[in-house]
């Protein structure tokens, strides 16, 4: 729902404030019944957004993920299907331009190029959060890069920034995490695998 609310309030902004014609791409199946009900509200009250469904591949989570959030397994399921099925979606809606989620932005960035038609990342977060998301693989270069020099010019760079705890972290970047100590001010901190 964080990032379904937002996206809903921009497509009601471009179809009603700015007249522009809008689709929504919707992943089916949805995982919660809030999603769904959100979603059925809109097309009710905007009848002028248009709704595309994007049928998800089947995603064995149980396998993979076992007892992954299924809020997660959503996301994986949904970065796996893009590449695959947005396409010949986007194309058959005659679509101008894409706005994708940053959370899909890798994989619905290519899809767009492959269509010729712009595409605009649509941010969710905070600021800090763009920060961190822009700034992550710098980190993982210098941390996996070519010899230690580079890792310790990493380390020191990354040092003054605020710590987070690596249960805050989405999955997939826990996994490329390495633990390492900060120091700023009289605390010292620790971030790395959970």
């Amino acid at each position: 729902m964080g990032h379904l609310v937002p996206f809903t309030r921009l497509a009601v902004a471009l179809s009603s404030g700015h007249g522009c014609d809008v689709s929504l791409v919707t992943a089916l199946p949805t995982v919660s019944s809030a999603e769904s009900r959100h979603i059925a509200a809109l097309f009710a009250a905007f009848p002028a957004i248009r709704r595309l469904d994007l049928r998800l591949a089947p995603l064995d989570a149980s396998a993979e993920f076992p007892g992954a959030d299924p809020f997660y397994v959503g996301y994986e399921a949904q970065r796996r299907s893009v590449p695959l099925l947005l396409g010949p979606l986007l194309a058959g809606a005659g679509a101008s331009a894409l706005v994708a989620d940053i959370a899909l932005a890798s994989v619905a960035v290519p899809v767009a190029r492959e269509l010729h038609v712009p595409c605009y990342v649509f941010f969710t977060a905070s600021a800090t959060m763009l920060s961190f998301k822009a700034y992550f693989p710098t980190y993982l270069d210098g941390r996996h890069g070519a010899g230690v020099a580079s890792a310790s010019a990493s380390a020191s760079a990354t040092s003054t920034c605020p710590a987070c705890a690596a249960s805050r972290l989405p999955p997939s970047h826990r996994r490329c995490m390495i633990p390492r100590t900060y120091s700023r001010g009289s605390s010292s901190r620790m971030a790395g695998r959970s």
